[in-house]
């Protein structure tokens, strides 16, 4: 897809609420899931996955809603092949939902691995991961309300994509995002279809009434694809797909493979049927029906059986993953370290903009361009060390790991304001008519400064989002930020949490050197008027939320 001008790719935060971020693990339609990190007192961590929505979704109030109502329907499911939901909390990145951090890999994710190895998933492994996510689904469809009546929970989304199999050998269903309940705020307009077309039952995809029958549907086609180890649905078209969907019935298991026992061939067919009124009634009957019919093959496989497959399947990228977390973690202290070093042991000047003479021997270090890298220091403060310093090995080291991990910590020029090396040009000999070669200047500055802009407000600021850049505040009520270069060009949005959780927006204006912040009295703030008055500032262009392309299917060959 061609690249939109002037656009760049998201940044990853530090931080989000109280979670330390360290890795994106997944993205889908509505959101980013990142491994993050909880830390508590006495040296207590917490490995979780914190789901954010995408950056162009955060303005549209409805996405919002349905973040937090999948966090409201999630957290009542208690069941141990269900994902669980801790926590659900909002900063200026957005509302952010906190689930258990399951490591391991999907089962489309496992699938890929076995296609690459040139195998494929044994069948007794693949319906025992497929039984435990269906135990997960059945409890889910089973959730009462306080007065004892069904919520009436359908998933949407029950595809590979969302049973996460842990290396402890056990699956778990996840991602209600899409997920239908009569309790929720927010319903799905008409004629708009919500799922994956290759998993999707009949019902679903002519937008007609459905109820959990249509969970069992797509349970029916992850077990289909298990045993015939390969598509059920192979066409690519969306439009042949729907088309096949409707008007044929799928093919019996048989017909793919003799070998497969009548009992298994019935238990998948009874899921697929294209009457809602003759298919299998629920999650816990099909699972109960998939493990007698297993029995002639071995039975399902334990839950050992698994962990060693996933483990074999995905190990290597699970210690890519850890390592990855590492190096962010390691880079991060690094940085920290020498800059209090730097600031302890050398003489730091914060001016509020590099003019065009900056002082012979001084040479910026540009700030990271992905949010990934920490800021030097809590308020941002470009360092400037004296000259005449010498290199400092620790930093320079720091910054040579930085562009190792691909954080994108740059220097603009040597710290001791050392030319850097190349080739020595052949002496010219000057001539009467020539003009005497000029001195190289030791006040020439880059084309776009960095500039530093005071802040102060009226409360202490936890947070402040500068554009798309997070920046911690600290605390504090007056505090300075560095600009990039790119930040300077334009009007830049700027939005703060003070420390009792009030909020403002406001507007940085190119060359101003302050930002002011007035958070309004709690016990003076009236109700917001029904029209807000816009900020001459043009908007930016959002996309409009359009379908979902299709998910990556796992069975395809190479």
């Amino acid at each position: 897809m061609r690249k939109a001008r002037g656009t760049s790719p998201p940044l990853v935060p530090e931080r989000i609420g109280r979670y330390e971020v360290l890795l994106p693990i997944a993205s889908g339609g509505m959101g980013t899931v990142y491994l993050a990190r909880n830390r508590g007192v006495g040296g207590f961590e917490q490995d979780v996955a914190l789901k954010v929505m995408h950056a162009h979704l955060r303005e549209e109030e409805h996405f919002s809603d349905d973040l937090v109502e999948e966090a409201k329907l999630a957290v009542r499911i208690r069941h141990p092949n269900v994902v669980r939901v801790q926590d659900v909390g909002e900063d200026p990145h957005g509302v952010y939902l906190v689930m258990d951090y399951v490591e391991g890999d999907s089962l489309a994710g496992l699938l890929r691995a076995a296609r690459e190895d040139g195998e494929g998933i044994p069948t007794r492994v693949g319906l025992r991961i497929l039984y435990d996510a269906l135990l997960g689904l059945h409890a889910a469809h089973e959730l009462q309300d306080k007065n004892g009546e069904l919520v009436g929970v359908v998933h949407r989304d029950f595809s590979p994509q969302n049973i996460l199999v842990g290396v402890d050998g056990i699956s778990r269903l996840t991602d209600f995002g899409v997920a239908k309940a009569k309790t929720r705020l927010s319903h799905t307009a008409t004629g708009l279809v919500k799922g994956k077309i290759h998993y999707m039952a009949p019902e679903q995809a002519k937008t007609e009434p459905i109820d959990r029958r249509c969970d069992i549907w797509a349970a029916g086609v992850i077990a289909w694809e298990l045993i015939a180890r390969r598509r059920l649905y192979k066409d690519r078209n969306e439009a042949a797909i729907l088309l096949q969907l409707i008007t044929e019935p799928p093919p019996r298991l048989r017909t793919v493979n003799a070998k497969v026992p009548q009992p298994l061939e019935d238990a998948v067919a009874h899921a697929l049927s294209a009457d809602v009124n003759q298919r299998c009634p629920d999650a816990a009957t099909l699972a109960a029906a998939l493990a007698q019919g297993a029995t002639a093959t071995g039975g399902l496989a334990t839950t050992e059986e698994v962990s060693v497959l996933v483990r074999r399947l995905a190990g290597s990228h699970i210690r890519h993953r850890h390592e990855q977390a590492s190096q962010v973690l390691q880079l991060r202290a690094s940085i920290s370290n020498i800059a209090q070093e730097v600031t302890a042991g050398s003489e730091v000047t914060t001016p509020s903009h590099f003019g065009s003479t900056p002082p012979t021997g001084v040479s910026a270090i540009e700030a990271p361009t992905s949010e990934e890298a920490t800021e030097l220091t809590s308020t941002s403060e470009s360092m400037v060390p004296k000259a005449g310093r010498k290199r400092n090995p620790r930093l320079l080291a720091a910054l040579a790991a930085a562009s190792v991990v691909g954080l994108g910590v740059a220097l603009a020029s040597s710290l001791s304001g050392d030319e850097p090396p190349a080739a020595s040009p052949a002496p010219v000999s000057p001539t009467p008519t020539s003009e005497p070669m000029a001195e190289p200047s030791a006040t020439a500055a880059p084309e776009v400064a960095p500039l530093t802009v005071a802040v102060s407000a009226n409360a202490a600021v936890t947070d402040l989002v500068l554009g798309e850049r997070a920046i911690a505040a600290g605390g504090k009520e007056s505090f300075e930020i560095v600009l990039r270069p790119e930040e300077q060009q334009a009007e830049t949005r700027v939005r703060a949490i003070a420390k009792d959780g009030r909020r403002i927006e406001t507007t940085w204006k190119p060359g101003e050197e302050r930002i002011t912040l007035r958070f309004e009295d709690k016990a003076t703030v009236a109700p917001p008027p029904v029209s807000q008055p816009k900020t001459t500032m043009p908007p930016l262009p959002k996309p409009k939320p359009t379908a979902a392309p299709l998910a990556p299917n796992p069975f395809d060959q190479q």
